[in-house]
């Protein structure tokens, strides 16, 4: 009964226009613009509205090109010759970011309606990820991203955004707090403390002056090994710390369950972390090691340890870097988010995700072709080196050459070897020894306090009866076997740090690129392991120079070389390239025996989604037309994945009916239920399939010439492992 009618200005995919709108008091305004496929700038008396194709449109190209709000607005009003572009700007802005958290929840309701038709075991993370039902473990990939920072407007700029997409970890970093990493207890004789790290990672501090500029300093993210983005978590005033990946592996768990390999570029020591907090995941055996990039800046017992590439069945030739490769396109978005109000810029970071998943999915196939093609590969260079290098090097002895080479670059003599009572007599000798060297200076209390705890240990267990004097036999004897086991323990640690720079003298070699940034990074990691064994190198000659040996004294060039009589190898060391190469060849196995199994789950995700959307779509209990319609347009995407990985089209059943569609002015055609199919609709998706066959000819491969390729190719391989089954193996 109150109607009024107001002229409203519309942007439309094509151009601009004011039309007369009639509006009535018992709706909102911004609803009755609704219906006709518009969405307003503002929630009450709007002066501006934006028809959702244009919306949709800016949305692929800001999620595709980064195009900000402002260069769009700018570009669409100058084609179309209209004035105003700062308004524009900010009513652009407001009816995307309302359209994006519309979309959103949609898109997580048509995906609860999806997901309920699939049983809970055979859910997955992504296509090729294990399911809950199978008995494997997903591999998972953490590490941080700085650049994603938001400057605070005012010092009270402080308020903290949530949302329910990729974002749900961050409901769990307060149950970790702050300094998780220091409530990690220190075991003094693990030599897990002794790795050194010559890349700079996982910074776990933030300079006070970017604290006051910014509050959110960053993202922390977990990608699987598909480079699929799983979940992030959002870094407040701070650097990298422990509470960011146990908040994300705590909603993993939830999620997919605790079988789960992490790799992270700490993972040597963040392992404590997760042994600690969540100990099902090591029940589970579940593993954690070092990025193959990152942990070529650890020491070599480091790595023996945990990179990738040396561990047996484990990731095959995963190198746990995706998340760098997913920050490689997220970095794009630095400078839409930096001024951003906390809400917009999670919306953005959270479209540009979804946006690089759906990506992913589709170039799945492609992928996993890629993958096969260079374990191939590298298994006919590893070949190719071991024989050029040693035609008698079997894989049974290259596999007992790298167990005496770990157990050389390992070597660390441990406290407890020795029985107890001749540790307790060595150290007894070394503190006598200082106690007898401070009585001349007079401050001496502390040291008499330490050697009368010591005297009365031996003296209780009879070792000895009285103090060894200052030139007694059995002090000088002592003291000597002492400072000898000192020595040993010293030179294992030297091993390890020289053994590690000649890892990285040969991967400097293997990257020839002068200039590269990977160059000068190699370049002034092996300096900086000058740095480190230095140190221990002036007190291993100090201590010879202690007991009277001068003669075992060495220089740092002289030790550099692992050939020298310092070092005493008691085995006969195989070439490192050629042992490298061995285990590459070994994890490329592993990648056929891997891809073989996710081609597999790959189909068996596209049957899966394919029925379930269908099944959805034939329930008369979904919410309406509107929803069948949506549900549809997911039908023809997961179609089209479909055929990506079949090289076929998907089956529908002979009951279904194609949805009815609304055209821009509300007419809906061929309601479901009605007998009647879309006019057009059905041709349109016949073409559409054409094409993609036209496209995607690589996959219509015969089955004689594929396995012809596949019996060649293991012919090169020259029959490593007789137990991989290859005769029914056909790669997408």
């Amino acid at each position: 009964k109150e109607v009024s009618t107001r002229a409203i200005t519309c942007f439309f995919y094509t151009g601009i226009k004011k039309v007369n709108f009639t509006f009535c008091k018992c709706e909102e305004a911004s609803v009755t613009l609704l219906r006709h496929n518009l969405i307003a700038s503002s929630p009450f008396l709007p002066r501006m509205a934006f028809h959702i194709s244009l919306l949709k449109w800016y949305s692929l190209l800001r999620a595709e090109g980064q195009l900000s709000c402002q260069a769009f607005a700018y570009v669409f009003t100058t084609m179309h010759k209209f004035e105003n572009n700062d308004t524009i700007r900010k009513n652009l802005a407001n009816a995307f970011f309302l359209y994006e958290q519309v979309v959103n929840e949609i898109d997580q309701q048509l995906s609860k309606f999806e997901l309920n038709e699939i049983p809970e075991e055979k859910k997955a993370a992504c296509p090729a990820c294990p399911t809950k039902e199978e008995n494997s473990h997903m591999v998972v990939a953490l590490d941080g991203l700085h650049s994603l920072r938001r400057i605070k407007r005012n010092e009270h700029d402080e308020k903290k955004a949530t949302s329910p997409l990729f974002f749900t970890a961050d409901s769990y970093q307060d149950r970790y707090g702050d300094d998780a990493e220091k409530q990690i207890p220190i075991d003094e004789n693990d030599s897990i403390k002794k790795c050194t790290s010559n890349f700079d990672a996982a910074n776990l501090s933030l300079q006070s002056l970017k604290n006051n500029r910014y509050h959110e300093t960053g993202v922390f993210g977990c990608t699987c090994k598909h480079e699929m983005v799983l979940e992030m978590t959002t870094m407040y005033k701070s650097g990298e710390k422990y509470k960011y990946p146990l908040s994300l592996i705590q909603v993993l768990t939830e999620k997919y369950g605790s079988k789960i390999h992490l790799l992270f570029d700490i993972g040597c020591e963040f392992k404590k972390a997760v042994n600690k907090y969540f100990p099902q995941l090591e029940e589970a055996g579940s593993k954690v090691a070092i990025g193959v990039l990152h942990s070529y800046g650890h020491s070599m017992s480091c790595q023996s340890r945990h990179n990738p590439r040396y561990l047996d069945n484990f990731v095959g030739m995963a190198d746990g870097e995706s998340c760098e490769r997913v920050w490689s396109f997220l970095g794009r978005f630095v400078d839409l988010c930096r001024q951003m109000s906390p809400e917009r810029r999670m919306i953005t970071i959270a479209h540009a995700i979804k946006h690089y998943n759906k990506k992913h999915i589709y170039t799945l196939p492609n992928t996993i072709k890629r993958r096969f093609n260079k374990a191939n590969l590298t298994i006919r260079n590893a070949n190719k080196i071991i024989k050029a290098y040693d035609p008698s090097l079997t894989d049974d002895l290259l596999q007992e050459k790298w167990r005496q080479f770990v157990e050389e670059v390992t070597f660390f003599p441990s406290p407890d070897s020795q029985p107890t009572i001749n540790r307790l007599k060595r150290q007894y000798a070394i503190e006598l020894h200082k106690f007898y060297q401070v009585e001349l200076t007079g401050h001496i209390q502390q040291q008499r306090n330490i050697v009368a705890d010591l005297e009365a240990r031996l003296i209780g267990n009879q070792v000895i009866t009285k103090r060894w004097g200052q030139h007694s036999e059995e002090l000088k004897i002592n003291y000597i076997l002492a400072n000898e086991h000192e020595l040993e323990k010293i030179k294992g640690h030297l091993k390890s740090i020289i053994v590690g720079r000649t890892v990285l003298n040969d991967q400097l070699f293997q990257t020839i690129k002068l200039g590269h940034k990977a160059s000068k990074r190699l370049k002034i990691a092996i300096q900086n392991v000058k740095k480190v064994a230095k140190p221990v190198l002036n007190r291993y000659n100090s201590i010879c120079n202690t007991i009277g040996r001068p003669e075992k004294c060495t220089k740092y060039q002289e030790i550099c070389n692992l050939q020298n009589k310092f070092w005493d190898f008691e085995v006969d060391m195989v070439n490192f390239n050629v042992l490298r190469q061995y285990l590459y060849k070994c994890r490329s196995l592993e990648e056929l025996r891997i891809i073989k199994v996710e081609e597999r789950r790959v189909k068996e995700y596209a049957d899966r989604q394919c029925a379930a959307l269908e099944s959805c779509i034939r329930k008369d209990d979904v919410r309406g037309d509107g929803w069948k319609i949506l549900l549809y347009h997911r039908l023809l995407d997961a179609e089209v994945f479909y055929f990506k990985v079949h090289g076929r089209k998907w089956k529908r059943s002979d009951s279904f009916i194609i949805p009815g569609t609304i055209d821009a002015e509300g007419v809906v055609y061929g309601r479901p239920g009605d007998g009647t199919f879309v006019v057009g609709e059905e041709n349109k998706i016949e073409e559409d399939r054409e094409n993609q066959i036209d496209e995607e000819k690589e996959y219509e491969v015969g089955e004689e010439e594929n396995e012809a390729e596949i019996r060649r190719i293991y012919e090169d391989i020259e029959n490593d492992e007789e137990d991989i089954v290859v005769d029914d193996y056909m790669p997408l």
